[in-house]
């Protein structure tokens, strides 16, 4: 028997443990929900941008920041959404719209048909919106 069951199992204390359990399981949800909408309304727009965020920091990491504000491609991750779109339009996509790296490739067997489709999108024509600097 572990502190919980012992905890759980004691008079009142059973309640007020029922009772914090389903509130936290209703804050991680709407906190998840939070999350979840404001992520899908930046997808659904297309045009949003974090750089006014990065530009305005003023702490440790402000340089950094302030160096990613400038140039939107040097930091960019782009997802597959775990399959639902191919390889090869994820990664003609990264790299036409400034991209100068990709990282792909969950588990070992991937990685050599990644660098191959890597290689095809990148032997076409791209017309990309800034010159490479990686």
């Amino acid at each position: 028997m572990n502190f919980i069951s012992t905890f759980m199992r004691t008079g009142s204390k059973f309640k007020e443990s029922q009772v914090l359990i389903w509130m936290l399981s209703v804050i991680r949800i709407v906190i998840g929900w939070h999350f979840l909408y404001e992520g899908v309304t930046k997808i659904i727009a297309g045009n949003w941008t974090s750089a006014a965020y990065l530009a305005g920091s003023k702490w440790i990491f402000a340089p950094l920041f302030h160096t990613m504000a400038e140039s939107a491609g040097i930091i960019a991750f782009k997802v597959l959404a775990a399959g639902a779109i191919k390889p090869e339009d994820g990664l003609k996509y990264a790299f036409t719209n400034g991209d100068d790296f990709v990282c792909m490739g969950m588990y070992d067997f991937q990685i050599v048909e990644d660098a191959n489709i890597a290689l095809d999108v990148l032997s076409q024509p791209l017309e990309r919106q800034r010159p490479w600097m990686g």
